[in-house]
């Protein structure tokens, strides 16, 4: 289960500097993880106010918790994690909502030794990538977060935790497929977080939170697990939000050329495809997608739809014929990624949203980011430079990640919103964030890995447009607790009751206070 020989790598952290740059702090983090990575979730799970790591690998994964510094610790022993499959994504978050965060793994498959080794052979004589389907699928993995652990441990450095594999006790082993994305929030509208996988070239799989530690599978019944034609899709990434603004959860799903990105609209907990009315069936149907992410990238208040592509055939029947020891015996192939992975290149694309809820393309707003051609993958997005608009950062295969820094303007106003809980002010993933203004209500849940195998800034991003002035900001916390369940925010002034701007800012909001805590240093 190794890389050919010299292209093993390791896993790399870059910390932004006061001047914009960013400066590789790898060695000095211990982040430097040379296993097969494929994806990452970012979360507290020791509730002491920084965000811990856990790196999902081809071989063993990696739990990585935060010291004050920005030093790493690999926990993954001591925390009972022990995933040894072909991993692709994880999540974070409290589905027992007792304050501590748990994992959810989605795998792809159990054994993938053969023909990840030697390649499928497509039309032409080529030979590639293989499909789901040539191998063995298998369950998805969820840790309960027992909390700290005392016996054995010294005072010094962060506190451990000690994580217990619940996967059949929660009924997560009544099914398997092939996983790619996973998102974990409130899908069925009744406060408690359920787990979203989209599973390749198989039905998705909704888990529903039973209240009492266990999970139904509801694919079918809630209208996920197909698309319109009752077709199972090779589903990758997974984008979540409110594009139509009606207070619940939505997503879409990207998938295989010829497949579409689907679109799943959320009405009570049911969902209905609506891949055609939002115009994403025309756009996407001749592009593999797999990341993507819904944000207000101008901030005229409606959701965006940027999306990362990349093949998983060559893309010209010239492709030389390597036989099927391709990926075993031909490291002069390999090692050249600029000649293997040109074969897998495919455009980016930039959907903006439209005020009947619609997506539409617009490649001038693209910019650098549209005119992109590479095998892309990962797709995050953050406010890197702190200006009010959302830039991108695009992970490739065979080739250097990519920031876009967002130059749209428009004009439109915005609001940065972090909420946090607990003593040490912990992120509150999982917490649903609603901005009134009149009539009009955005809503967001914090759910950072949503995307594609990885984990995007902890931080939410309202496009305001022209709105001037918000009446108040409520956030429903995620463990449920009545007494501030839904605690609405004054926003017009700050901490000290000081007159402040209501837009066009960055706030934390701190569980129990009422008022924002100022601007926050993100």
């Amino acid at each position: 289960r190794s890389l050919p020989a010299g292209t093993r790598t390791e896993n790399r952290l870059f910390r932004q500097q006061d001047d914009g740059r960013f400066l590789d702090v790898t060695v000095q983090s211990g982040l430097g993880d040379t296993g097969y990575g494929a994806g990452c979730a970012v979360g507290d799970v020791n509730n002491d106010g920084l965000p811990d790591v856990y790196v999902v690998n081809y071989e063993q994964d990696r739990l990585f918790l935060n010291s004050p510094g920005g030093r790493f610790l690999d926990a993954t022993e001591a925390s009972g994690i022990q995933e040894r499959e072909w991993g692709t994504c994880a999540a974070f978050f409290d589905y027992d909502r007792d304050g501590w965060l748990d994992l959810v793994v989605v795998t792809y498959t159990a054994d993938p030794e053969h023909h990840h080794r030697i390649g499928c052979g497509f039309r032409h004589g080529l030979v590639s990538y293989c499909g789901p389907h040539k191998f063995q699928p298998v369950v998805d993995r969820l840790y309960h977060n027992e909390g700290p652990v005392t016996d054995g441990v010294s005072g010094s450095g962060p506190v451990q935790v000690r994580f217990r594999d619940v996967t059949e006790e929660a009924g997560l082993s009544a099914a398997d497929s092939y996983g790619f994305g996973v998102v974990c929030c409130d899908l069925s509208g009744d406060h408690w977080p359920d787990i979203l996988i989209a599973n390749d070239g198989d039905a998705n799989r909704l888990w529903i939170n039973q209240k009492d530690g266990t999970f139904l599978e509801e694919a079918v019944q809630r209208g996920v697990a197909y698309n319109a034609m009752g077709m199972a899709e090779a589903g990758m990434g997974i984008a979540v939000g409110d594009p139509d603004r009606d207070g619940d959860q939505d997503f879409m799903i990207s998938h295989l050329s010829t497949e579409t990105t689907t679109m799943y609209a959320n009405d009570g907990g049911l969902f209905t495809d609506r891949t055609i009315s939002a115009g994403l069936a025309e756009s996407t149907l001749s592009h593999t997608g797999w990341g993507m992410t819904l944000t207000d990238l101008n901030n005229d208040g409606f959701l965006d739809l940027p999306l990362v592509h990349g093949l998983v055939i060559p893309c010209r029947s010239g492709f030389p014929f390597h036989g099927e020891d391709v990926f075993q015996e031909r490291d002069d192939l390999i090692l050249d990624s600029d000649a293997f992975w040109t074969e897998y290149a495919d455009e980016n694309l930039l959907l903006m949203g439209k005020p009947d809820f619609s997506f539409q393309e617009d490649a001038e707003a693209g910019g650098d980011f549209r005119r992109s051609v590479a095998s892309g993958r990962g797709l995050m997005c953050g406010d890197i430079d702190r200006d009010g608009a959302v830039d991108l950062l695009v992970t490739n295969c065979g080739g250097r990640a990519r920031l876009y820094r967002n130059t749209m303007g428009g004009g439109g106003h915005w609001l940065r919103v972090r909420v946090v809980t607990g003593e040490h002010h912990r992120d509150a993933l999982g917490a649903v964030v609603r901005v009134h203004a009149g009539e009009t209500v955005w809503t967001q849940t914090l759910v950072p890995q949503s995307g594609y195998l990885g984990s995007s800034e902890l931080t939410l991003h309202f496009g305001l447009g022209d709105v001037s002035r918000i009446d108040s900001v409520t956030v429903t916390w995620p463990d449920g607790d009545p007494a501030t369940a839904d605690e609405e925010f004054d926003i017009n002034s700050d901490a000290d009751t000081k007159p402040t701007p209501a837009v066009d800012r960055f706030i934390t909001l701190e569980r129990g206070t009422g008022r924002p805590r100022g601007d926050s240093a993100q």
